[in-house]
């Protein structure tokens, strides 16, 4: 019969190694939250502009983040804002005939009639009159960011693709730490 033993230098490194082990877990969990949440602001931003005509800054600057802590693994990403402006979208103004816009990449442009640009005041995107008179001249909006970031077509995406990357991402903080 063989017996194995070990020494006490050993003995108290595997002590060490068992007290640090849920430090180490609860820092894995941190870190694989921590960027599963950058990643699922990137994807949400990236998803947004496959089925809209928006441009990503727009949607990145309405996303806050709150991140994680140790002591609360907890991260959100909340989507405020009111409607953008049109002339965040695609906007066309041919030689004859109304404005075109395309506010749904699959939509095409549409004509809105009563459309136009000028420089009113500084401000340069299309404006249309609600009334006869001259002025007050209104801005139309298109979608806000929340209603685009709580489609099913970008929701669905972005969920399944954090799920994946947060397992995959914990694994590798475990493996890398314990290694």
């Amino acid at each position: 019969m063989i017996q194995l033993r070990m020494s006490v230098e050993q003995q108290g490194l595997v002590a060490k190694y068992l007290e640090e082990a849920p430090k180490k877990v609860q820092r894995a969990a941190y870190m694989a939250v921590k960027r599963t949440v950058t990643r699922v602001r990137k994807n949400l931003a990236k998803q947004a502009r496959a089925e809209y005509t928006v441009k990503s800054g727009n949607v990145k600057r309405a996303l806050t983040v709150s991140n994680p802590s140790y002591g609360n693994l907890l991260a959100t990403i909340t989507a405020t804002g009111r409607q953008l402006p049109l002339a965040a979208f695609v906007v066309r103004r041919p030689v004859n005939g109304p404005m075109k816009v395309q506010v749904i990449r699959s939509g095409g442009l549409k004509p809105v009639k009563g459309l136009f640009q000028n420089d009113a005041a500084g401000f340069s995107g299309p404006m249309h009159r609600r009334q006869p008179a001259r002025f007050p001249l209104h801005t139309p909006g298109g979608p806000s960011v929340p209603q685009m970031v709580e489609s099913h077509a970008v929701i669905d995406e972005v969920e399944k693709d954090g799920e994946q990357f947060l397992a995959a991402r914990f694994e590798h903080e475990l493996a890398w730490r314990f290694k």
